[in-house]
């Protein structure tokens, strides 16, 4: 039945160093990603994620996102980079005390066409390091027109501590 999810792969992260969900293949078109309770095990990092091609982790400096950021404890923020070397899913930093944790969907789109840029949507509800709530909704583009295999998770330093991934594809 179209529109229908299929379960692809369930992780589950214990002090990883990146959590890889695969494969991405031309199988379906667009693929959703569910994120629950991720925890750094290092206070005060942000929740990375990147594309990885048939060598590995794409590590150029060819990553572009924008956020908008919805907070309890300020005014809305609009966050973005260009030419970095991971996308950026969280605008606030995480942390390790009880509750500090991260939720979110995202969506990947284009990651098995070869002549095309792979592209992602997120949605996110998280408490900060400093307990505060925040979201993030908003999307990025890895400007490098080539098939990818599979998508990678990490924090911008240290482990994740712990966290639920589960990869689902969109049937066509």
């Amino acid at each position: 039945m179209a529109g229908t999810l299929v379960l692809i792969e369930e992780v589950t992260a214990s002090s990883s160093g990146t959590v890889t969900l695969n494969p991405l293949n031309s199988t379906f078109d667009i693929y959703k990603v569910v994120f629950i309770n991720v925890v750094p095990d290092t206070d005060n990092v942000k929740f990375q994620m990147r594309f990885q091609n048939s060598s590995g982790d794409v590590t150029s400096s060819d990553y572009d996102f924008s956020h908008v950021v919805l907070k309890t404890f300020s005014t809305i923020d609009i966050d973005g980079a260009t030419n970095q070397s991971a996308f950026d899913l969280t605008d606030q930093e995480l942390g390790t005390s009880t509750g500090e944790v991260g939720n979110g969907l995202i969506y990947l789109y284009n990651t098995s066409n070869s002549s095309e840029f792979s592209f992602y949507t997120v949605e996110s509800s998280c408490i900060d390091d400093n307990g505060n709530h925040f979201g993030n909704q908003g999307g990025g583009v890895l400007t490098v027109a080539e098939s990818h295999v599979a998508v990678t998770f990490k924090m911008a330093s240290g482990n994740i501590a712990s966290g639920t991934f589960k990869l689902y594809g969109l049937v066509k």
